[in-house]
Formats: C-alpha cells, sequence, structure tokens
C-alpha cells in the first residue's frame, strides 16, 4: 500500500470523527438549551418519579392522573432553595379547577341562594383526616399525601358542607378535573397549580344479549 492511500485513509477517518464529534458537542448543547427552558422554574411537585411545576414555556403543569381510593404522595420541591424557610412552611390546598364551561352552582340544605363552585376557596377537607383548615401536613422531607376516595364533586361538597348539598348533574373528577392542588411557597411569592384526575380502573365488563347483533 503506498503512503499515500494510507495518508489519505487516515485524514478520511480524522474527518468523519471531527464531524462526529462536532454532531455530538451540537447535539450537547441543543439537549441543554432544552432542559433550560423547560425545566421547572422555583416550586415543582414529584409523583411516581415525575417532576410535575412551572417552566419558562408555559405558567402551569397540564395535570396529572393518580388512582382512585388510594392514599396518594407526592414530595414538594424547589430550585430556587427556601431561604430561611423550610419546606414545612409551605401551604398545599385543593381547590376547585374550572373554566366557565365546566363551572356550576349547588345549593346547601338551609340557604336560600345558590352557590358557585369556582367560589370555594378550600376543598381539602374532603381529602385528608382531621383536617386543621390551614393545609395538608408536610413533612420534613416535603411529602404530603391525599385520599383519592372521592368520584364526584357531590362527595366532595358534602364533606364541606355536612349539612348536605344539592347537585344537579355529575361532575366526575376521572372524567375532567374538577380539582387541582395548590402549592403556595412560604413567602407567597410562588404557586404551582396541578389539576388532578382520579383515575377508575374497569373491575368487569357487563353485555347485553339483547344489545348484540349478529
Amino acid at each position: 500500500m503506498s503512503k499515500y492511500k494510507v495518508t489519505n485513509g487516515i485524514n478520511i477517518f480524522v474527518k468523519i470523527l471531527s464531524a462526529i464529534i462536532v454532531i455530538l458537542l451540537i447535539l450537547g448543547i441543543v439537549g441543554g438549551i432544552v432542559y433550560l427552558l423547560n425545566r421547572p422554574k422555583g416550586l415543582f411537585i414529584v409523583y411516581n418519579g415525575t417532576v410535575y411545576g412551572n417552566t419558562a414555556i408555559g405558567s402551569s403543569t397540564g395535570g396529572l392522573s393518580v388512582p382512585y381510593d388510594s392514599t396518594v404522595t407526592f414530595t414538594i420541591g424547589n430550585l430556587d432553595g427556601w431561604g430561611v424557610y423550610s419546606v414545612q412552611d409551605c401551604t398545599v390546598k385543593i381547590i376547585p379547577n374550572v373554566d366557565e364551561t365546566h363551572d356550576f352552582e349547588f345549593t346547601v340544605e338551609g340557604e336560600d341562594k345558590p352557590f358557585k363552585y369556582s367560589s370555594e376557596s378550600d376543598l381539602t377537607a374532603a381529602f385528608c383526616e382531621d383536617y386543621n383548615g390551614k393545609g395538608l401536613s408536610i413533612t420534613a422531607d416535603g411529602t404530603f399525601t391525599i385520599m383519592t376516595n372521592k368520584k364526584d364533586i357531590a362527595d366532595v361538597l358534602n364533606v364541606i358542607y355536612p349539612e348536605g348539598v344539592s347537585v344537579s348533574g355529575e361532575y366526575l373528577i376521572a372524567v375532567y378535573p374538577y380539582i387541582a392542588l395548590s402549592v403556595t411557597s412560604p413567602d407567597g411569592g410562588q404557586t404551582l397549580t396541578v389539576p388532578l384526575f382520579f383515575a377508575v380502573s374497569v373491575e368487569d365488563i357487563e353485555l347485553d344479549e339483547d344489545g348484540i347483533v349478529l
């Protein structure tokens, strides 16, 4: 083999290697930029290893689905740190999550005027035990839990108003995220709102023989 062929082969190899390095560097830079644009800003919560939080290109998360009839655990984090506070100084509540299309009115036993669902400020008592009215209890490592044993918003409102409520229609949390987690930083400067679905598993299917067409 001639010296020219060997040299030419080395040059081609070097060019290919250089091209690969350049491509990897570009991919690394692009990946870094995407991460910076999409990573949570400030407050975030973690559920099942997935992070939900505010990002630079969106003001809030699109929501998450949790299993119905369970005790579900979340963890609070903050990329900005807590300063003179701690994670336990955060306030976590469950609040209504509806737009004008999904909002509705309900009546409370003994009251003359109807109430508007979106005007409710705190539904937390329906998703925990022994509620103190100040938000869910948060541990030193930032975890808190909720109970997902309410299918319909009527069930939720009956906890908030023990005297009883009347609601026209069904408002299932498995169909639309009628509730949301609201996490507020200790200084009140940041609030993260995460809409919630309660996923109901299908246990069995019954077929109506009269409805089968052969």
